[in-house]
C-alpha cells in the first residue's frame, strides 16, 4: 500500500464534563514504535511492516472517569515499525492534575483493518511541572511503545507555581478563590484568607481600635478616661477636664476642692485657688467666687464693720457676736438693755446699781464705790468683765479712821 491516506488531521478538543479544574495542559502523542513487523504479505514482496494508525484515542480524568479528549482515529503510516501519529490535545486538568491515556493500535489494510493491540490506563501527571516547560514520558505494552510530550499551559485563575499547586499572590483557600491582601500595620492573612488584625485593631477590615486605644488607624496609644479628671482626645492624649467653680486643677488627680478660705471661678486650670481677702473666709470647696468669702466671726472684744471687718469695741460698750453685731450699752438702772434689736429686749444682768442710794452691788453684794464709773466691755464677756475705774471724779475721801 504505497499511498498514504489522511483520515483525520491532528487534535480534537473536548470540553471537560463537570471537572474541578485548576489548570490547562497540552498532551502530544508524539511517537509510537511496535516490534511487530509481519503485518502484510504479498506474492511479490512477501511479508512487510504494518501500516499503523490509532483508533479510540482517549484522555480521561480518571481510569473510569469523564472523557476530556474526544475519541477518534488518526492517519496511518505505510510499512514502518515507527509511527508519528501527530495527535495533540489541549485539556482542562482535574484539580489533582492527573489524567489517563488510552488508544487502540491498528494496521491499515485494503479490505479489513487489523487490530494490533490496546494501550490503556496510562497515567500522566502534571503535578511537578512548570508552566511552559516541556516534558516527556514513554509507555510500554507488549511490543508497543508510546512516547508522549506534555506541558502545562496555564493555571486557572488564582493558581500558580509548580503544578499550579500554589495560589497567586493574595489568593487563598483550596480553590485559591478567597482574596486577601495584607495591609501593613493593619492585618495579615491566614492560610484560609481570613484577616488577622494586628496590634489592638478590630473590625471586619481591622479599621477600628479596641476600647481605650487611639488613634483610629494606628490603635497604639492607650488612654482610659477618668470621670472628673480627664477625657481622651482622638489621638489618645489625656485632656484634663475643666474644673467647676470652687476647684483647682491637680495634674495627677484632676479637679480638687479649694481649701478653706480660698476660692476659684469655673474652668480654673491653675493648681491653686485664690485666698479670700484678709479677715474673710469660706468653707472648703464652697469658694465659687470672691463674693462667696464672708467676714469671719469676730473674737471677744470686737465688733464687725462690713467694710473693714472686725474692729475693737469702743470704751464702755460691749459687743455680742451672738447678736449679729449689735452693741449693748450699760445703763445706770436696775437693769441693762440690748440696743439695736428689732425690738427692745430687757435682760437681767450680773451687775446692779442702786439708783436711789447710789449704791452699786455685784451679785447682790454691796460695793463701797460710788456709782459713777466707766465700763470697758469685750466680745463674749458679760457685765462681769466691766471693772471700776481708778477713783478721780466721783471718788470720795476715806472716812475717818480709814485709809486707801
Amino acid at each position: 500500500m504505497g499511498r498514504k491516506f489522511l483520515l483525520l488531521a491532528a487534535a480534537l478538543i473536548l470540553r471537560l464534563e463537570t471537572v474541578d479544574c485548576a489548570a490547562r495542559g497540552e498532551i502530544k502523542f508524539y511517537k509510537y514504535y511496535d516490534s511487530y513487523d509481519d503485518c502484510d504479505y504479498s506474492w511479490l514482496g512477501g511479508w512487510s511492516d504494518c501500516d499503523f494508525f490509532f483508533r479510540n484515542v482517549k484522555i480521561k480524568e480518571s481510569s473510569d472517569g469523564n472523557v476530556l479528549f474526544h475519541r477518534g482515529s488518526t492517519s496511518y503510516t505505510q510499512d514502518s515499525q515507527t509511527y508519528y501519529p501527530s495527535v495533540t490535545a489541549t485539556v482542562d486538568l482535574p484539580s489533582n492534575l492527573n489524567v489517563y491515556l488510552s488508544m487502540e493500535v491498528w494496521d491499515k489494510d485494503v479490505k479489513y483493518d487489523d487490530h494490533i493491540r490496546t494501550m490503556s490506563n496510562m497515567a500522566l501527571t502534571f503535578e511537578n511541572t512548570i508552566i511552559g516547560h516541556s516534558y516527556s514520558t514513554t509507555y510500554r505494552s507488549g511490543g508497543g511503545r508510546l512516547t508522549v510530550y506534555y506541558r502545562l499551559l496555564s493555571c486557572n485563575p488564582g493558581f500558580t507555581g509548580t503544578g499550579c499547586a500554589d495560589c497567586i499572590l493574595n489568593y487563598y483557600g483550596s480553590q485559591c478563590s478567597t482574596y486577601c491582601k495584607p495591609v501593613s500595620g493593619s492585618y495579615t492573612c491566614d492560610s484560609n484568607g481570613r484577616k488577622t488584625c494586628v496590634g489592638k485593631k478590630v473590625g471586619s477590615d481591622c479599621q477600628d481600635c479596641q476600647s481605650n486605644y487611639y488613634p483610629d488607624g494606628q490603635c497604639d496609644t492607650f488612654c482610659d478616661p477618668q470621670p472628673g479628671i480627664y477625657t481622651c482626645s482622638s489621638l489618645g492624649l489625656r485632656v484634663l477636664e475643666d474644673c467647676v467653680a470652687g476647684q483647682s486643677l491637680d495634674q495627677s488627680t484632676g479637679c480638687q476642692p479649694c481649701p478653706a478660705d480660698e476660692w476659684s471661678l469655673a474652668a480654673n486650670a491653675a493648681s491653686t485657688c485664690t485666698a479670700c481677702p484678709a479677715g474673710k473666709g469660706v468653707a472648703a470647696g464652697s469658694g465659687t467666687s470672691q463674693s462667696a468669702c464672708t467676714w469671719k466671726d469676730c473674737v471677744a472684744g470686737q465688733s464687725l464693720d462690713q467694710s473693714t471687718g472686725c474692729q475693737p469695741c469702743p470704751a464702755d460698750v460691749k459687743w455680742l457676736s451672738s447678736l449679729s453685731g449689735r452693741s449693748m450699752e450699760f445703763s445706770s438702772k436696775r437693769s441693762f438693755y440690748l440696743h439695736g434689736m428689732s425690738s427692745w429686749q430687757r435682760q437681767r444682768g450680773s451687775l446692779w446699781m442702786g439708783q436711789e442710794h447710789k449704791k452699786v452691788t455685784a451679785h447682790g453684794k454691796p460695793l463701797d464705790q460710788e456709782h459713777h464709773k466707766e465700763i470697758v466691755l469685750r466680745a463674749s464677756i458679760w457685765i462681769s468683765a466691766c471693772t471700776w475705774k481708778d477713783c478721780s471724779t466721783g471718788c470720795a475721801a476715806c472716812p475717818a479712821d480709814e485709809w486707801s
